[in-house]
């Protein structure tokens, strides 16, 4: 048997609601003194209120699955090509070439370059990012960077033209 006189014997109603004041008196007492012994001697300044500048609103869409665009005053006329074959496929270079005089760009240079396991790149010399980015749209291929100073593909590029397509597999 129990020994308490009480079994249902209740907590004071009063007890949570004293506990809360005892917390925020302590949480308060806190503050004060915080503020009171901060260390700065009362000269600290609130810094002034900055507005964050607009969102920039933009309608155009951003995606790496495509080339960027190129400027549509460049011509395939104007832009001088080279294609290098950089696979173990026989007269690659010399087919691309031909689509690419199909699509307007004249005589373009053809040659072999080490062979490579990455996909096809178009490389472009100083000053030809936005010829680049055009023959990579007309082209079909994705990756457009500029032509290394040194290396296999820089010496293997022909020289004056202003693009070099390096085909590579897949």
């Amino acid at each position: 048997m129990s020994t308490n006189p009480e079994p249902s014997a209740r907590r004071s109603p009063v007890a949570l609601p004293l506990f809360i004041a005892v917390g925020l008196a302590c949480l308060v007492g806190g503050f004060f003194v915080g503020w009171l012994t901060r260390g700065d001697g009362g000269t600290a300044q609130v810094l002034p209120t900055v507005e964050a500048p607009a969102p920039a609103t933009t309608t155009a869409r951003t995606t790496t699955a495509n080339p960027p665009a190129a400027p549509a005053e460049l011509k395939p006329a104007q832009i001088t090509l080279g294609i290098l074959n950089a696979t173990s496929v026989t007269g690659l270079a010399a087919q691309t070439a031909a689509r690419a005089a199909g699509l307007g760009y004249p005589n373009p240079a053809t040659g072999n370059a080490p062979t490579q396991t990455t996909p096809t790149v178009v490389y472009f010399r100083p000053g030809k990012r936005p010829a680049a980015q055009r023959v990579a749209k007309d082209l079909g291929y994705r990756t457009v960077t500029a032509l290394p100073a040194t290396g296999a593909i820089a010496t293997a590029a022909p020289a004056g033209v202003d693009v070099i397509v390096v085909l590579g597999p897949g």
